[in-house]
Order: C-alpha cells, then sequence, then structure tokens
C-alpha cells in the first residue's frame, strides 16, 4: 500500500496544475480554474505582436493559459519570469483568443525580471478567457516563469447529469 501513495500525490498534483504543453491559442495550457501557484513556459511560437488596442507590443515568444471563470469573481495575476527577461500580460475574452480579441486587462511596466501583474475588473463576464505572456524581446527571450493567482475565480458550471 505504501508504493501507492506517492503515485497517488503525483497523478493529484497532475490534475490541478495547468499543463505545460503546446500554450497556443489553438491548444491552450490550463485550465486555471482557482487561486494557485503555476509554473509557465513559453513556447517557440509567437501568436501575438501588438494587442489590447497596441498598449502592449511583445515580439518574442508566448505562452496562452485557459482561464474559466465564475460569477461572482474577483483575482488578480502575477507572472514573475525565472531570468532576466521582459514579460508583457494580458487577459482576453470571453470565449475567443483572437488577436483582436477584446482586452480585460494588460501589462508590461515592470522591466526586465522584473513581476507583471494586473487586476481583473470584478465580476466580468463568466466565461472562457485567455491568459497571455509574451516575451517583449527578440523572438528566442522567453523564459519559464511562476504564475500567481489571487483572489475568487469560481468555475462555472458547464453540465450536470445524474446517472
Amino acid at each position: 500500500m505504501k508504493k501507492y501513495i506517492p503515485y497517488a500525490a503525483l497523478l493529484a498534483s497532475l490534475a490541478v496544475a495547468p499543463s505545460a504543453f503546446a500554450q497556443t491559442c489553438a491548444a491552450p495550457g490550463g485550465p486555471i480554474n482557482a487561486a494557485g501557484s503555476f509554473n509557465a513556459t513559453c513556447t517557440t511560437a509567437d501568436e501575438f505582436n501588438s494587442i489590447c488596442a497596441g498598449s502592449v507590443t511583445a515580439v518574442g515568444t508566448s505562452a496562452v493559459y485557459r482561464v474559466n471563470v465564475g460569477n461572482p469573481n474577483s483575482f488578480a495575476v502575477t507572472v514573475t519570469p525565472s531570468g532576466a527577461y521582459d514579460h508583457a500580460i494580458f487577459l482576453i475574452g470571453p470565449n475567443s483568443c483572437a488577436q483582436t480579441t477584446p482586452c480585460v486587462a494588460d501589462n508590461d511596466a515592470a522591466g526586465a525580471g522584473a513581476p507583471e501583474s494586473i487586476t481583473i475588473p470584478a465580476n466580468i463576464p463568466s466565461g472562457t478567457y485567455y491568459l497571455v505572456i509574451d516575451s517583449t524581446a527578440a523572438a528566442v527571450g522567453c523564459v519559464p516563469s511562476t504564475i500567481a493567482v489571487t483572489g475568487t475565480v469560481p468555475v462555472s458550471l458547464k453540465n450536470f447529469s445524474v446517472e
């Protein structure tokens, strides 16, 4: 019985942590459903250049995470790079991950190696949003980072059945 405990703990941790693979709009990481701290790794793709009505210009690689938001909600997101890279972060949605999708919040003010934070306006409509972490450096300049979500991000019920 003892040898099954570490495997159960590993499986439980994988169930809560967002996926670390293929974080693009077509295949985002996540979902992020609740407050917590998660590791993020940018992909080799640059899906976004200028977004949020031009307030963010990020020419480097990016990572995209799905964020399922229910109501009521009130939360903030901080992304801290593990190296001296300059990230831009933004939350777009609901229910679209296109470059023209409305911007809920964005930030690119902290500079290289510093955390970027966004505070999401309280009680945004329920739906699927996309947290994008992009590098403002050249196309090779995105490093592993930590995503910290604080506040309330309740998951909205999508389906329910009794058998």
